[in-house]
């Protein structure tokens, strides 16, 4: 037999017991071919390394590391199934080889990330690394493997626990701290998340991933003010991308922060004169700031020179949207319609431009609530796109059905957008919601049920359930409910929010205003809560003005909010600062024309003021849209004792 010289570490490691039994003839040969298939595999002759160890398992068909080589260079070689089963080959020769399971689930995530991808991989992949964890618990590539594992079967209890311990050996690992990060999101413990991110941070502040995963967490808990310093750092590490300019002027104006705000889009604006996005961004950043005819002009000056420009009509009828200025938005809009209708040229950009045009037409009337003329744009922008495409607009035309009663249409409609797309959670909520207007409790609550079962780490539903609870009027069986959420998420502002309201309908003001405060706390700009908060120490009136601060706040991170706005001016009428609460009070009324409360508080405003006629138009308009917010018994009787005042 030709004498075959191998390197020096190969002649150490030929003298260990591989295999761990007594060397025979054919253990020999075995280990003879399995060192010739490390050559070839070495020199990356791989069909004839297979070749070898093929032959090597002909000498010791019982070992299990040939198996695994075997199958990383079936793997090498997109032989996927022979590796599967060379890979369990080495398993059932050999249950304890750690190798053996890494390799298959290695070989599972390829999978999962090629073009095959279903869930049983996954499921796969966390058992075989489960394997490997197992048989080593000190290994700490397989427990940052199953922590992200964990985290994409949407298990992140399990993540953020054997990513803590993989971090304990590894602190500096910016995977796993991402990873943990974005385990404690899921599970709604932001605080948690931040902990470990800021750690990083201290270590690494010039990290720009890190940087802005810190601004995300904050301006999700509505910390804006926090979360300003990081997108700043994320901002300076990549200043010219798009994303990171457009999320540090955003923040810039949530901070109230707009002319350093607009001085950094306008620098942008030197270099790109003619780039719509930051034009728009100025726009926006104006109207943000209050200064709506400012972030008209802007739109309407660069109109003038490009009247055929649809991106750029489009822009102004969003600013018109949100300055709730329906009128002079439908009117650019039947202006964009004759010019694209008249204009000749590409069939497909002409269909998508008129689908654009008539479902802003929709949607604004959907907003002035004439529901009939709202479905009928919807319809017509529903022919322009592609079949695929119509479920977005079915879903508008049954939230117009639902404005009009016609419950038995929209459900209808609704079950044909969920057989085109099962998951599609936006129309399992609003077919919940209309079960529920229309008094099927049952059906409402079991599509809750349903998407409680199908979304088990998210507490979105749950919250769903305890809202629906406390719409109507079971406030205590909502808050046992919520109690059993706060047990495991005991810093969730959702959950505290609505403990805090059931309280306050259920009169115990002094456990809801804790609440609010551990709401505000927590977020410091949950405008929300600083609104009811405040609302409830006005409408009590021995706290007043510091219920009034509260609702200042609140006005400050939104302030074109009609509830706030009424809150406002229920404040000032308590202050008997009557001018100033009919100020506030009309202005509500914009954005909330029908709704009971604002009208209740108006016509006790107009018959402080003598304005009997004006005060019965408003307490009426109350009753015709009341809810359990306003007592409707005293209601009318305020009716009718201004009646018997007037002449």
């Amino acid at each position: 037999m030709q004498k075959l010289f191998l390197p020096a570490a190969l002649m150490v490691a030929m003298v260990l017991p591989v295999w761990g039994f007594e060397q025979q003839v054919d253990r020999s040969q075995a280990y003879y071919h399995f060192m010739l298939g490390l050559l070839k595999e070495r020199s990356q002759n791989l069909s004839e390394a297979i070749e070898q160890y093929r032959e090597a398992l002909e000498h010791d068909p019982k070992a299990s590391d040939i198996f695994v080589r075997l199958a990383d260079l079936y793997v090498q070689t997109n032989r996927v199934p022979e590796a599967v089963q060379d890979a369990q080959s080495a398993i059932q020769k050999d249950p304890n080889n750690k190798e053996a399971h890494r390799m298959l689930g290695q070989i599972y995530l390829e999978k999962l990330y090629g073009n095959e991808t279903n869930r049983q991989d996954l499921t796969n992949a966390i058992r075989e690394f489960q394997a490997v964890h197992k048989i080593d618990p000190a290994d700490d590539s397989a427990m940052l493997a199953l922590g992200q594992l964990y985290l994409q079967a949407n298990q992140p209890h399990a993540a953020a626990e054997i990513l803590g311990k993989y971090l304990d050996n590894n602190p500096d690992s910016q995977q796993a701290i991402m990873s943990i990060a974005s385990a404690f999101q899921q599970l709604n413990q932001p605080e948690k998340a931040i902990t470990y991110l800021l750690k990083y941070s201290q270590l690494n502040p010039d990290n720009l991933y890190v940087a802005q995963q810190i601004a995300d967490i904050y301006v999700k808990a509505g910390n804006h003010s926090a979360a300003l310093e990081f997108q700043r750092r994320a901002y300076e590490a990549d200043s010219d991308n798009p994303a990171m300019i457009r999320k540090y002027v955003d923040l810039l104006g949530r901070n109230q922060r707009y002319a350093e705000a607009l001085s950094l889009v306008e620098a942008r604006l030197l270099i790109e004169p003619d780039k719509l996005e930051w034009v728009v961004l100025q726009a926006k950043t104006y109207q943000k700031w209050g200064k709506q005819e400012q972030a008209e002009s802007i739109l309407k000056s660069r109109m003038a020179a490009n009247p055929e420009d649809v991106d750029l009509a489009l822009s102004l009828v969003q600013i018109y949207e949100e300055g709730s200025k329906f009128p002079d938005a439908v009117q650019e809009l039947q202006r964009m319609l004759q010019t694209v209708s008249a204009k000749e040229g590409d069939e497909r950009e002409r269909k998508t431009n008129l689908a654009m045009i008539y479902s802003h037409l929709g949607y604004v009337n959907h907003q002035t609530k004439d529901y009939e003329r709202s479905t009928e744009f919807y319809q017509k922008a529903r022919s322009y796109v592609d079949p695929e495409d119509t479920g977005k607009f079915d879903f508008y035309i049954a939230l117009n059905y639902r404005g009009l009663n016609r419950w038995n249409d929209a459900i209808e409609l609704l079950n044909d957008v969920l057989k085109q797309d099962a998951n599609d959670t936006d129309a399992w909520e609003l077919l919940s919601f209309i079960y529920e207007e229309k008094g099927d409790i049952e059906n409402s609550d079991k599509i809750i049920q349903h998407l409680i079962d199908t979304h088990p780490n998210s507490l979105q539903y749950p919250l769903m359930k305890a809202e629906r609870l406390q719409k109507r009027e079971k406030y205590p069986e909502s808050i046992e409910y919520l109690k059993t959420m706060l047990i495991e998420f005991p810093e969730d502002d959702r959950s505290l929010f609505l403990m805090g309201a059931a309280s306050e309908r259920l009169k115990k003001y002094d456990d809801a205003e804790d609440y609010f405060k551990r709401v505000i706390d927590l977020s410091p700009q949950n405008a929300d809560a600083l609104n009811y908060l405040g609302y409830m120490l006005i409408d009590a009136g021995t706290r007043i003005q510091e219920g009034l601060d509260y609702v200042k706040r609140a006005l400050e991170i939104d302030r074109n909010n009609g509830a706030y706005l009424d809150s406002l001016g229920w404040g000032y009428f308590k202050l008997n600062q009557l001018e100033m609460a009919e100020d506030n009070l009309r202005q509500a009324l914009v954005t909330l024309s029908d709704n009971a409360v604002v009208n209740d508080h108006l016509g006790d405003l107009y018959f402080k003021l003598g304005k009997f006629q004006l005060a019965i138009q408003h307490w009426e308009k109350a009753l015709q849209n009341k809810t359990n917010e306003i007592d409707t018994v005293f209601v009318g009787k305020k009716i009718a004792d201004t009646k018997s005042r007037l002449p």
